[in-house]
């Protein structure tokens, strides 16, 4: 994973029958979801740290487990012998549109020897295709990923035919798969501010803190703030949000200081 990332970051990467730099890569994003190129390679960074700190990602999903026991199957942790199967054959993921960034979620799969199906968003296919291709010339097989640009009756097959799934999208595309325990579902996001009695004559403290969860990447992540609960001063907290809200204006997609994605 760690020669992933760089490849993923620096090299130029055959993707179909030309090959694109980052810059390429970059703008093409741009062009299709509608992000400004700052939030792009910030993106970018976040899949590219993912990759090389997958050690200690893995050392997080395992908790510390002697990953030698992935490979043989059986070992021990802290004196306790320990047995190791896969619980699926392959892991279907339905991709988002919203932000690059979530694609480091199911990239632990590789390196735990899960093949993958991606269903990729349909205006951000680049990224995951980006990734695979990386994977690829790092020296992962082929055979390990299967690639399916398709609608959602497609989505819905992937989900169904493989052992375990994740599924980005709205309430209506996830609530489908909300009951299946098969299914990891990440829907839209619930996130709140919530400034208690005790600190509420304190919330000039939090004012970054509430503009940062409300407007970072975008407004674009499913962890985004959507609302800010409190209890009394509403007018004055409100005033203050807007006022450093309105600073962010419309700007070039390749102006550095861009923060809002157009469409």
């Amino acid at each position: 994973c760690a020669r992933a990332a760089r490849h993923f970051s620096e090299d130029e990467l055959p993707l179909g029958d030309e090959r694109q730099t980052p810059d390429d890569y970059v703008r093409q994003v741009s062009a299709t979801t509608g992000l400004p190129h700052v939030l792009v390679r910030r993106n970018m960074s976040k899949i590219g740290g993912v990759m090389s700190e997958m050690k200690d990602v893995l050392a997080g999903l395992t908790r510390n487990l002697d990953l030698r026991i992935l490979d043989e199957g059986f070992g021990e942790a802290s004196g306790q012998p320990l047995s190791f199967f896969p619980r699926t054959q392959l892991l279907g993921v339905v991709l988002p549109n919203n932000s690059p960034g979530v694609h480091s979620l199911w990239i632990p799969a590789v390196p735990l020897k899960i093949p993958l199906v991606l269903k990729p968003g349909s205006s951000e296919p680049w990224t995951p295709f980006r990734v695979i291709q990386a994977l690829i010339k790092a020296g992962v097989p082929r055979e390990a990923f299967s690639f399916y640009p398709t609608d959602h009756a497609g989505a819905g097959e992937i989900l169904r035919r493989t052992g375990r799934g994740m599924v980005f999208g709205d309430a209506l595309s996830t609530g489908v798969w909300k009951d299946d325990p098969r299914v990891e579902v990440h829907g839209p996001g619930y996130s709140k501010i919530v400034i208690g009695e005790d600190c509420i004559n304190e919330w000039e403290k939090y004012l970054d803190v509430m503009v940062t969860s409300i407007a970072d990447n975008g407004g674009r992540s499913c962890i985004n703030a959507s609302a800010v609960w409190v209890p009394s001063r509403a007018t004055e907290i409100s005033e203050a949000l807007a006022e450093r809200l309105s600073r962010i204006v419309p700007r070039d997609a390749a102006d550095e200081a861009a923060q809002l994605a157009p469409f």
